[in-house]
């Protein structure tokens, strides 16, 4: 059995587990599931479709996670009730060991770790999907973050696009009479992860950003540092701060109406 129709298999048994049982049976993709499920009654449509996809999502991470995450920022290409369910999906996953986030770096860098950072350390301040970032210092002493790909991240995101091709193709009639269309969703989504899966297109765009803000005395956008940057690793200056969400928690300790005319500007 091969990787591709393993991962079919298992997000058909995860939509199943998650109520999803009856758009499993009406798109035929019964056979995926074993004998004991197969012969189950389809029964009708959840009602709280939104939040049993958004589980199943969180269940699956990876490429659905991800889809989770993007179509919460997009009521162009679904309905607004789903965008909201969609937002309350996190984009922390278990951290990769360290050995496998050195050889990434070295493997990309082509040299030792130490080559090009004094100190990294072992322990990630953030960790999605499709990468972990770790504090480091470079060898003049400056503060960075780097941020790496997962190894497997390209190759697993392109068989979960596939699966969602063929997920879409089976839904799109189902969806005839509705203001979206599963196709479009994969197709836009597909773009956009080929794009975040490059991070020579993220750091052009941060340089991009840099040179608009360059006389700006109240933005401030990090370097980067392109002789430790590759297509899967992402250096640039560490920038401490806080989270805008906790800014919205906390509006009384922060100048809201004036970070909203920054944010704008």
């Amino acid at each position: 059995m091969n990787n591709s129709w393993k991962r079919a298999t298992h997000v058909v048994n995860v939509l199943f587990k998650n109520g999803l049982g009856y758009f499993v049976h009406e798109l035929g993709l019964k056979w995926h599931l074993p004998f004991f499920k197969k012969i189950v009654p389809p029964g009708k449509p959840p009602s709280d479709l939104p939040v049993r996809l958004r589980t199943a999502m969180e269940e699956l991470g990876g490429a659905y996670l991800k889809l989770g995450q993007f179509l919460a920022l997009r009521p162009d290409l679904l309905p607004t009730a789903y965008c909201d369910e969609f937002k309350k999906l996190l984009d922390e996953v278990p951290a990769m060991p360290f050995s496998e986030i050195q050889a990434v770096l070295e493997r990309n860098l082509k040299a030792p770790v130490k080559t090009f950072f004094n100190t990294i350390d072992p322990a990630p301040i953030g960790s999605a999907s499709i990468a972990q970032v770790h504090r480091a210092t470079l060898k003049n002493g400056k503060n960075v973050v780097v941020k790496v790909q997962r190894p497997e991240a390209k190759e697993q995101f392109a068989a979960d696009i596939d699966i969602l091709h063929y997920l879409a193709r089976k839904t799109e009639k189902r969806f005839q009479d509705r203001a979206f269309s599963p196709t479009t969703i994969v197709k836009e989504f597909e773009r956009y992860t080929a794009q975040e899966l490059n991070f020579v297109l993220e750091g052009r765009t941060i340089d991009r950003f840099a040179k608009h803000f360059k006389a700006s005395k109240t933005v401030v956008i990090p370097n980067v540092h392109w002789q430790s940057t590759t297509t899967q690793v992402l250096t640039m200056d560490y920038l401490d701060g806080v989270k805008l969400t906790e800014v919205l928690k906390h509006p009384d300790r922060y100048p809201c109406t004036l970070l909203g005319h920054r944010i704008a500007d």
